[in-house]
């Protein structure tokens, strides 16, 4: 399954790149049509300036596709940009031929086959391929293939535009029909299953999900065929020629259900796929408002409009919500990625800006100070090579500047709750007694942490007893999984989903030479993302710090639980001049 996906996901991006380098090709007659029962277009309309109407094409004529044969009919479908064309046209019941040269199709180009597309594309595939390698379970193997056949969708698509023969522009169109199938086989399918709740409705779509997509493939190699066999033979076979309209009439019929699908899972969704939710059936609502208009619009007029780019991106776009929702919940955590990525394209910009800006004021010294002789020197070209030194030794601190200034804009709060956690270690061991210690630990560590809640399990005997938090069990045994793994490897850990009352926590060690005191713990956070590696190594040391001195405290005595250290010094001294009084 992995090796699958990523060959396929390699596969969509080379021929994505591909479709890009080369021209496009899908050649363009000129003309707006609607279907006869016999399968020959009556032309509608005329565009200006096209081939069409140089060959004196009027509304009204009749493209006799029913005299051709099967490969004219298929050169004429596929045909390519600069192909010349013979088309038999019927005009008050008169038969004449009319030569023209197809032009290139530009009603879909701009948007469709670009560099933004391209990113679509590779986002797509890259996400396929990360819910393959860190995903497991049935819903992962449906994100993955769903993901990765809508890549391979687009890219085969743009394969067919840019074919340089109509059978490759028609394989391409073909194989990317058969991955939108898949891809929304898979869509149906998650929409069925989650969130995992039961219903009729998901019952009905969970039943009828495959026969939905056998009508709608059915429905397309129909009019597949159309263009290999002969109209008036197809005619004979399935009593008409292919209706154009039925396609995008089960295609509306399909966007209904998984609208349906979305609404109801956004709905009924329980706490702990509520964020997931938000993204997945936001992006499946937004995508199919905007195939519905798409298909509405091909069902009335099969000819492709000037808006159709758009909405096509429109589609493609609220899908990547998907991929948002799949890394940043329990795959990967895309705060990190973004962070970084931020973090290091910011660092390139205001490197190449430093040395541009350098550059260029040097320059303008040079030639001013010196002439426009020495300027085109070996001075000249000293200058650049100096200042992009200069630049290249100071980015270091060039890139830690940038990097604490994005830090503080964009994760201010979190640099702040850090920042309580490790005061809260340092100031652990001169809290005066037990009680104040748990509870400044455990509101310290309750304020700063996007957990749903927290707690502080101590030592008691033969089990661990909860002294600080709420919505976890009192009290855990010496032989608790949790315990034992805590007790074994001294580490932190996330709880893997499971039965157990703390799944998915955060479960850090309260170690006081080598012996397990207790242990902090750190609710599965609202998002259900994992905890970052800065935010366990802040919690882990508040840990420590807090075992050793609730150790330090309990093994001094009772001195400093609550009592006022002067009050005491002043007993023991009346009882120390009472004994003194005494008589010998």
């Amino acid at each position: 399954m992995k090796l699958a996906v990523l060959a396929l996901a390699f596969v969509a991006v080379a021929l994505g790149i591909f479709a890009l380098t080369q021209p496009y090709r899908g050649g363009m007659i000129g003309f707006d049509f609607r279907t006869l029962d016999n399968g020959d277009p009556v032309v509608t309309r005329v565009y200006p300036q096209s081939s069409a109407q140089q060959q004196g094409l009027r509304a009204g004529d009749v493209i006799a596709l029913t005299r051709l044969t099967a490969r004219e009919n298929f050169a004429i479908a596929y045909s390519r940009a600069g192909q010349p064309l013979t088309l038999p046209l019927v005009r008050d019941g008169k038969v004449r031929l009319a030569h023209i040269v197809t032009t290139e199709y530009t009603a879909t180009k701009p948007l469709e086959q670009g560099p933004l597309a391209l990113i679509v594309l590779m986002l797509f595939a890259a996400t396929g391929v990360l819910v393959a390698l860190r995903g497991a379970g049935k819903i992962a193997h449906w994100l993955a293939l769903f993901f990765v056949a809508y890549a391979m969708q687009m890219a085969f698509y743009w394969y067919a535009n840019v074919a340089s023969s109509p059978a490759l522009s028609f394989s391409g169109n073909v194989l990317g029909s058969a991955a939108s199938w898949v891809n929304t086989y898979m869509l149906l399918l998650i929409v069925c299953n989650f969130p995992p709740f039961t219903s009729p409705f998901r019952t009905v779509l969970r039943r009828m999900a495959f026969p939905l997509i056998a009508v709608a493939a059915a429905v397309q190699l129909w009019i597949y065929a159309a263009f290999i066999v002969p109209a008036a033979q197809l005619t004979q076979i399935a009593g008409s020629a292919a209706p154009l309209w039925l396609q995008s009439l089960v295609w509306i019929f399909i966007s209904i259900v998984l609208l349906g699908g979305a609404f109801e899972g956004m709905l009924r969704a329980g706490e702990d796929h509520r964020a997931q939710m938000r993204w997945v059936g936001g992006a499946l609502i937004l995508s199919q408002l905007g195939w519905l208009p798409l298909n509405v619009s091909l069902m009335i007029d099969p000819n492709p409009q000037p808006w159709f780019p758009w909405m096509s991106l429109f589609q493609d776009v609220p899908l990547l919500a998907i991929a948002y929702a799949v890394l940043r919940h329990r795959l990967v955590d895309l705060t990190i990625v973004f962070s970084r990525a931020a973090i290091f394209g910011f660092v390139s910009i205001t490197l190449v800006a430093l040395f541009i800006a350098g550059e260029w004021v040097a320059a303008q010294i040079v030639e001013r100070g010196l002439g426009a002789d020495v300027a085109r020197g070996w001075v000249g070209k000293a200058v650049p090579l100096a200042i992009a030194l200069g630049v290249g030794l100071s980015a270091r601190s060039i890139h830690a500047a940038v990097e604490g200034k994005l830090n503080a804009f964009f994760f201010g709060k979190r640099e702040k709750a850090m920042a309580a956690l490790r005061r809260l270690a340092l100031e652990a061991d001169v809290v005066t007694d037990t009680r104040s210690l748990l509870d400044l630990v455990y509101g310290t560590v309750r304020e700063n942490i996007e957990g749903t809640y927290a707690g502080i399990y101590l030592e008691d005997g033969n089990r661990y007893e909860l002294k600080r938090g709420t919505h976890a069990p009192g009290e855990l045994g010496v032989n608790d999984p949790v315990i034992v793994r805590l007790r074994r490897w001294n580490e932190p850990f996330e709880m893997e989903l499971g039965e157990h009352p703390l799944s998915e926590a955060l479960l850090l060690p309260m170690t006081v030479r080598g012996a397990l005191l207790g242990a902090l713990v750190c609710g599965p956070k609202r998002e259900r993302t994992h905890y970052l590696n800065e935010e366990i190594d802040a919690l882990a040391l508040v840990a420590h710090r807090a075992g050793t001195a609730y150790e330090l405290l309990t093994r001094e005595g009772p001195r400093y639980e609550g009592v006022d250290i002067g009050l005491l010094r002043e007993l023991i001294r009346a009882e120390m001049q009472a004994l003194q009084a005494q008589p010998t």
